[in-house]
């Protein structure tokens, strides 16, 4: 007589996928039966484990987050998406926050080295996800993982000198786009 857990997971052609436990008379038995119980448990998804996905989620029906313009709200959730890609298990389950630290957040920065911009946009995003996850009230981390991680060189454009401004300002073919934008920002 042979004795199986039932894992809860399945093979992708749909069959379930099994375990094989000692005899059950084993001194074996209780501690493997425990441990199949445990591991099944953890893959259905253990409640009060608090991951990234969920930390996004919440900020993004938060009052902090209404309360922002729309274009950043669009260019925060481009960029937490792309931090909650990589802030996943091989099966796709989203990491649990206790794991994340400063080191995953430069490895995700070096990741993006090659363009500059969006490597400093995601630790902007993330800068603002933690900052708002450790106020008071909320602690639902125990550190800003983006505190002393630099931006990378090269994020950002150098702004235009006076005198090149003042010189797009006199000619009349550029000189309403160039005076909106200054000027307006």
């Amino acid at each position: 007589v042979y004795y199986y857990f039932d894992t809860g997971a399945r093979h992708p052609d749909g069959r379930r996928i099994l375990a094989r436990l000692p005899d059950i008379r084993s001194p074996a038995f209780p501690k493997a039966y425990q441990n199949a119980k445990a591991q099944r448990t953890k893959h259905k998804g253990a409640e009060g484990v608090k991951t990234f996905a969920w930390l996004c989620g919440l900020y993004e029906r938060s009052p902090e987050w209404k309360k922002l313009a729309e274009a950043s709200k669009q260019l925060y959730s481009r960029h937490l998406g792309y931090a909650d890609a990589n802030f996943r298990s091989a099966d796709g389950r989203s990491w649990p926050l206790a794991i994340i630290t400063a080191e995953h957040a430069v490895s995700l920065r070096d990741k993006f080295a090659d363009k500059p911009g969006k490597a400093n946009a995601i630790l902007k995003a993330l800068g603002a996800l933690y900052a708002w996850a450790m106020k008071p009230g909320r602690k639902y981390v125990r550190e800003k993982i983006t505190e002393g991680v630099d931006p990378l060189e090269g994020g950002e454009h150098d702004p235009w000198p006076l005198w090149l401004v003042e010189e797009a300002l006199q000619d009349k073919a550029v000189r309403l786009p160039v005076a909106l934008l200054y000027f307006l920002g």
